[in-house]
């Protein structure tokens, strides 16, 4: 019973399901399934079908996307999930695939309900705010766009940073060169 009393106290608060009723919230947390994970395991993996909705209890978590970076693929973070924070809320509305993996950053605790199970539980009110907050995430082509920026800003940085370095290493060698010829005179 101390189970079910704090999903529904957890779920009571998220916003999709702050207008349920207890009864509505009490079968919602019937068919919620706690699970556990340790530090970097990945929760969802880009590519899978999408058929369930998870909640950050405890911990964080990270979304990760691939790109194709040149001839490899590169995992980029690009957002972290703290406690209240949903994810997979796309499962809502079509079978879809994940856009992106989720990892757990440190030890974490995710509640996750299968989307069919919170269809037949909740109200049109509550199918609503999914819809709202589904219609608010960005696309999978505007993250890739976003990172595809990142990550040549990034690559730029680490262009100037290097160059900066050969440029002191060689005032260094050149200083210390002369410093050598003096010594000798």
């Amino acid at each position: 019973h101390k189970d079910l009393r704090h999903k529904v106290e957890f779920l009571s608060r998220l916003e999709p399901f702050r207008n349920l009723s207890r009864a509505k919230l009490q079968k919602l947390a019937y068919v919620t399934y706690s699970r556990l994970f340790g530090p970097n395991q990945v929760i969802v993996k880009e590519g899978e079908l999408a058929d369930h909705i998870y909640f950050v209890v405890k911990g964080e978590c990270i979304k990760v996307k691939a790109l194709r970076c040149e001839n490899s693929i590169r995992h980029v973070k690009f957002e972290t999930l703290r406690i209240g924070d949903m994810f997979g809320e796309k499962a809502m509305y079509d079978n879809t695939t994940r856009e992106c993996s989720v990892v757990s950053e440190s030890s974490a605790q995710v509640f996750s309900i299968n989307s069919m199970d919170v269809k037949k539980v909740v109200d049109r009110r509550c199918l609503n705010v999914f819809q709202r907050l589904v219609s608010e995430l960005p696309t999978a082509q505007e993250i890739r766009k976003g990172l595809a920026a990142t990550t040549k800003w990034e690559s730029f940085k680490r262009g100037v940073v290097e160059e900066v370095l050969a440029r002191k290493a060689a005032q260094t060698s050149t200083y210390y060169l002369r410093t050598q010829l003096q010594t000798k005179t």
